[in-house]
């Protein structure tokens, strides 16, 4: 194995609906072919706050970095990359990339959503959750991962 390939970092950034463990395997399989991974924690608080801690995140490694975002986090990886000259490649995997000067919300709205699809509804007053998205429950898995079994 060169040495440049194990001078390369993988941050790996989740989607909405998901933690840092939902790339448990992807982070196992890398680490077997000598990248260092980071599996990033974004807050899901907003989208400012998931960019700050990811850009936080990238100034903690060395070296050259590929910074890869799944779904939502497409976005999040774009932006936070962003002017950090270590970060040498985005991969987007089944993920959002909205057109410069476009928003995460302006990509919703591109086409009118599937007859089919849950709507995103304001999360409960909390100082936790207040400006919040939430699907209810028990509907995410036929939407997001519709492929899936069903969680023990």
């Amino acid at each position: 194995m060169s040495n440049a390939k194990k001078d390369v970092t993988v941050v790996l950034v989740h989607a909405a609906w998901a933690d840092g463990s939902s790339w448990n395997k992807v982070t196992e399989e890398l680490q077997r072919h000598g990248f260092h991974v980071v599996a990033a924690q974004i807050p899901l608080t907003s989208f400012s706050d998931d960019v700050a801690v990811l850009r936080k995140v990238l100034l903690r490694q060395k070296g050259p970095v590929v910074l890869a975002g799944h779904s939502y986090s497409g976005a999040v990886i774009t932006a936070a990359a962003a002017s950090n000259p270590d970060v040498k490649a985005l991969v987007y995997i089944a993920a959002l990339v909205p057109d410069e000067g476009e928003t995460v919300g302006d990509v919703f709205h591109r086409m009118p959503p599937h007859p089919s699809a849950q709507k995103l509804q304001p999360g409960f007053s909390h100082r936790r959750c207040s400006g919040c998205f939430v699907i209810r429950n028990g509907t995410h898995g036929g939407h997001a991962e519709a492929d899936c079994p069903p969680m023990p």
